[in-house]
């Protein structure tokens, strides 16, 4: 409304309400892009120009857009470069970790075999083994149902707690070159049939004698490279043995890696597992 300002030519003049002048001070500031203050005498047009140069600087120019993408794509490829590093370093850790696994576990089966070795006088079984192989015989307790039978069933075959071991490389052909793929183990009862030589011909006790001919034994790892046995016979390191007397011990050599041609078995130039087995 109309209020009188009191003034020296008492001019009525229209002084807007408090409410009203706050509202349109707030519609003004949002229209505005900007705010720059004007000094005094200055051009208005000037202060649109400031206001544009002010809105021109606060963008991102082509170039910096452009920069900006080439480095984040140079720091994801260098995250991705570790990542297929770190990735395949893993893989490798993990086969590295099963293959030492396989040769520690050959390595106890190996001597747990060989500490329950004996020598058989009767059958003149002891020990026998070159570089690449061994044969002997240990004790194994029977299973329950050779203690457990019932008197309905028929007769059963001999039991005895006596097997025959051996172990041997299994080998194959590499264009001219014979290389060994792993170590195989095959166990047999040795079982004796004396009642049976007794009623039959001697042609068919010594067919009945002779032990089955087995199977093609699969390699129990395939890691084995390399293998070698030596045999301690109290003073020297033999490569050989066939006795019924058991040595005092087996040495077994296992490696990764294939023997190199022009290279002796006592220079191996790899890294070897080695374990020195005491006989009973």
């Amino acid at each position: 409304g109309w209020k009188k300002k009191p003034s020296n030519g008492e001019v009525p003049v229209r002084v807007p309400h408090s409410n009203s002048a706050r509202t349109r001070a707030r519609a003004g500031s949002a229209a505005r892009p900007c705010r720059i203050a004007r000094p005094a005498g200055q051009p208005r047009g000037q202060e649109e120009r400031g206001c544009r140069d002010a809105n021109a600087r606060a963008a991102f120019t082509l170039l910096e857009v452009v920069l900006a993408v080439a480095i984040a794509i140079g720091v994801l490829l260098v995250v991705l470069t570790f990542y297929r590093q770190a990735a395949d370093l893993r893989t490798q850790v993990l086969q590295e970790t099963e293959r030492l696994t396989a040769v520690r576990l050959l390595l106890n089966r190996l001597a747990n075999d060989l500490r329950r070795a004996r020598s058989d006088y009767e059958e003149l079984e002891g020990l026998t083994g070159d570089a690449t192989s061994l044969r002997f015989v240990l004790t194994q307790v029977l299973p329950a149902s050779a203690w457990s039978r019932e008197e309905t069933d028929g007769p059963a075959g001999p039991q005895t707690d006596l097997r025959m071991v051996a172990y041997g490389v299994s080998t194959a052909r590499e264009e001219t070159n014979l290389v060994v793929t792993g170590l195989t183990r095959t166990e047999q009862p040795l079982v004796r049939l004396r009642a049976r030589r007794e009623t039959q011909p001697t042609s068919s006790a010594s067919t009945a004698d002779a032990p089955e001919s087995p199977r093609s034994p699969e390699p129990l790892t395939d890691v084995v490279k390399y293998v070698r046995f030596r045999y301690w016979d109290g003073s020297a390191w033999l490569d050989s043995w066939n006795d019924v007397e058991l040595p005092p011990g087996v040495e077994v050599s296992l490696a990764l890696e294939a023997l190199p041609e022009d290279a002796a078995p006592d220079e191996y130039p790899a890294g070897l597992f080695r374990r020195v087995i005491a006989l009973p």
